[in-house]
C-alpha cells in the first residue's frame, strides 16, 4: 500500500476516484463538494439526489461526470466535536475503503474530511485519516493520496505520517 500526501486540488488528482467531503442530504455546495460541481458537472448531483441521506460516518459511490476520474466516493464526517466523533471519521475512512475494494478501485484522493464547515481539529482527523490508511490491506486498492487544500492540513497529514 502507498500513502501519499499532497497539497492541491482534489478535482486534479491523478487517481482512479476522489472523494467528496459531503453532507447527509449529498447537495455539492461548497468547499471539496463546489469544486467537485464546478468540474464535474450537475450529473454528479443527479446521481447524489436518490442516494441521500446518508449518517454521518456512511460513504456512498457515483460516477465521477467530467472529472478525470472513474469515480466519486461521497463521505459524511460528523458535523462537530460531539461524543463519537471519532469513531464516525474511523467509519468514514472504512466505508471509503470498502468501496474502493468492491468496485476495484486501485487509487483513490481523500481530504481532509470534516476540518472545513464541520469545524473538526486538523490534527486529529489526520491521525485518525492516515492510522486507518495505514492498517488497511485490501485485494485492489493500491494508492492513497490524501489531497490537501490548505497548507496547515497538508502540515498536519505529513506529521501523521512519518
Amino acid at each position: 500500500m502507498m500513502i501519499e500526501i499532497t497539497q492541491g486540488d482534489i478535482t486534479q488528482a491523478p487517481t482512479q476516484a476522489i472523494v467528496n467531503a459531503a453532507n447527509e442530504q449529498l447537495l455539492l455546495g461548497s468547499g471539496v463538494a463546489g469544486a467537485i460541481l464546478r468540474t464535474g458537472g450537475s450529473a454528479i448531483q443527479e446521481e447524489c439526489y436518490p442516494l441521500a441521506p446518508i449518517r454521518e460516518g456512511e460513504a456512498v459511490v457515483t460516477d465521477a461526470g467530467n472529472l478525470r476520474h472513474d469515480y466519486v466516493i461521497h463521505a459524511v464526517a460528523p458535523n462537530g466535536t460531539k461524543p463519537g466523533w471519532e469513531n464516525l471519521v474511523s467509519n468514514c475512512a472504512s466505508n471509503i475503503f470498502r468501496i474502493c475494494e468492491e468496485n476495484h478501485i486501485e487509487s483513490v484522493a481523500i481530504p481532509a474530511l470534516g476540518t472545513g464547515v464541520f469545524n473538526l481539529p486538523p490534527s486529529r482527523v489526520a491521525e485518525l485519516l492516515v492510522a486507518a490508511a495505514q492498517k488497511f490491506r485490501g485485494e485492489h486498492l493500491q494508492k492513497i493520496v490524501f489531497v490537501l487544500f490548505d497548507e496547515e492540513n497538508f502540515l498536519w497529514f505529513h506529521r501523521a505520517n512519518s
